[in-house]
Order: structure tokens, then C-alpha cells, then sequence
């Protein structure tokens, strides 16, 4: 089961990756490259235990001063280009929604706009993460609950 940390508390969002989703969250800012197959520097995960990068890493060149996230997690993720302004591709909801540090370059009638589009799109205790210098405002706010600085959950009966 994959869980994320929050506010002291785990909360489960699917398959049993939850360990290393965790620890490069407290590695900063790599997780969604390394899971875009980038390869990072070893001395970056060196707060990763030895038995998650045996599980989790390869390396990326002969000398281990490289590494990647391995294949098979990395065949778990999609990429795609997705325009915040326009109608939304996606069906079905989402455990979690990482959308950090993008909205704030809107003017605010459009990060509303954007805020009430990602409520329909959480799951049923789904989470929310925004950049630590962005706020829900606007008819979203009544949908979501602040759980600390920058994660969100929906209220109950938060659906729009």
C-alpha cells in the first residue's frame, strides 16, 4: 500500500511504493524527474536506506555514481502535458493530485476556476498538494479542508 505523510499521519494511496515515495519527498524536488527515468547523483538519496535502493534504484552508468528509479516502478507513472485552462482529459478521480507552485502564475478569477476543477477529480479522501505559497480560494474552498500548509482534503460531501 502507498501512503504519503502529512500533518504527522499516513494516508494510503495505492500500490506498496509508499517507502520510497516518501523518502524522495524528503530527498526535495527529485521525485518527478526520477520518475521520469532522470538519473540523479547516489550522493542525493543518501538519506534512502540501503535496502530501498536495492529495491527501488539501478544504477545508471557501471560506477554507481549515477542512479534511476527501476523500470518497473517507473512503468507505474504517465507523463502528459495538461492545460490547466482548457476541458480535462481525465476520467475517474485520483488519490492524489500534485499540482505545486503552477497555479500562482494565475490571475485569481483563474486559479478559482482552477481550484473548483480539481475537487470533482479527488477520490474520497483523496489529497491535494499545492505549492507553500498558494491557497484554495474561492467556491472550492467550502469543498476542501486545509491539512496543513500545502495538502487539501476534500470535506464531506465535497463533490461539486
Amino acid at each position: 500500500m502507498l501512503f504519503f505523510e502529512g500533518e504527522g499521519k499516513l494516508f494510503p494511496l495505492g500500490e506498496d511504493l509508499g517507502p520510497l515515495f516518501a523518502k524522495l519527498i524528503e530527498v526535495g524536488g527529485i521525485l518527478l524527474g526520477l520518475l521520469g527515468g532522470d538519473e540523479v547523483a547516489e550522493t542525493l538519496l543518501d538519506g534512502v536506506s540501503a535496502e530501498m535502493r536495492a529495491r527501488y534504484f539501478e544504477p545508471a552508468n557501471g560506477e554507481r555514481t549515477q542512479m534511476r528509479v527501476v523500470q518497473a516502478v517507473r512503468r507505474l507513472i504517465t507523463f502528459r502535458p495538461l492545460n490547466l485552462v482548457e476541458s480535462w482529459p481525465m476520467q475517474g478521480q485520483f488519490q492524489a493530485i500534485f499540482c505545486r507552485n503552477v497555479v500562482i502564475y494565475f490571475d485569481e478569477p483563474t486559479q478559482q476556476r482552477i481550484w473548483e476543477k480539481f475537487t470533482p477529480r479527488l477520490a474520497p479522501e483523496g489529497a491535494l498538494y499545492i505549492g507553500h505559497s498558494e491557497r484554495v480560494t474561492g467556491p472550492a474552498a467550502q469543498h476542501l479542508r486545509s491539512h496543513g500548509v500545502s495538502t487539501y482534503r476534500l470535506t464531506e460531501g465535497g463533490r461539486q
